[in-house]
């Protein structure tokens, strides 16, 4: 089963979902679709010449990409959420490394979680704009880098994610606290055990029974910084 690195993957695409440009869309997730995406490949990539429109649109979603996560990832918002969930985990579950990381990645994947209960449609418009990206146009760009053989990866994993609909199992939230502790797994290396899996689910049930308002609530928060 094919099973996506990202974390907040959705939420980037939300910010922006009216924009027309599906380049522009692509780069806005593209960190999180590309794995092993680094400051080096950043920095190359910023500093690339776009050749055209849709090249140009790309880049600019990676910029967006990482404003918004440097403005997330300041707001008093995720220190709060991310010292109650590691609270929480600490409680619910037996998992003692890196229980800060799980926090943080969690209280990513959740945010996305709470956007799809309230918004059904809203992966059926991210995968049609993810299937309309002008893969010419990305090829060519990474190309001219010296990176043709990235693109050729990229997409291979690009065609599974967008058979795989990875996203829609957020609504279940067994399928989704899976993802969540393959992510942590694979990720730090931790192993967790079914009795850790459990404590996650009750987790899951909380947060999106108490906190799903709350959660989203973020992207107002983040409209008046950006």
């Amino acid at each position: 089963m094919f099973i996506l690195d990202s974390m907040n993957l959705l939420s980037h695409y939300y910010i922006d979902q009216h924009e027309a440009d599906p380049n522009y869309k692509l780069g806005l997730v593209f960190p999180d679709l590309q794995r092993g995406f680094n400051a080096l490949l950043r920095k190359d990539l910023f500093n690339a010449t776009p050749q055209n429109d849709m090249e140009q649109a790309f880049i600019n979603g990676i910029k967006k990409h990482y404003l918004v996560d440097k403005l997330f990832h300041n707001l008093p918002f995720f220190d709060h959420y991310t010292a109650l969930l590691k609270q929480l985990i600490q409680q619910h579950t037996n998992i003692e490394n890196r229980v800060y990381f799980l926090a943080h990645i969690y209280l990513e994947m959740l945010i996305d979680k709470a956007l799809i209960t309230e918004n059904t449609l809203l992966t059926v418009s991210f995968y049609e704009d993810m299937r309309n990206v002008n893969r010419e146009a990305l090829t060519a760009l990474l190309s001219r880098m010296g990176k043709a053989d990235l693109a050729t990866a990229f997409f291979g994993n690009f065609n599974k994610f967008l058979e795989a609909r990875y996203l829609d199992r957020y609504s279940n939230n067994e399928s989704f606290v899976h993802g969540v502790l393959y992510s942590f797994e694979r990720a730090t290396g931790v192993s967790t055990s079914a009795a850790d899996r459990d404590g996650m689910l009750t987790i899951t049930d909380l947060m999106m029974s108490e906190h799903t308002n709350d959660l989203l609530k973020v992207f107002h928060t983040l409209d008046e910084q950006i």
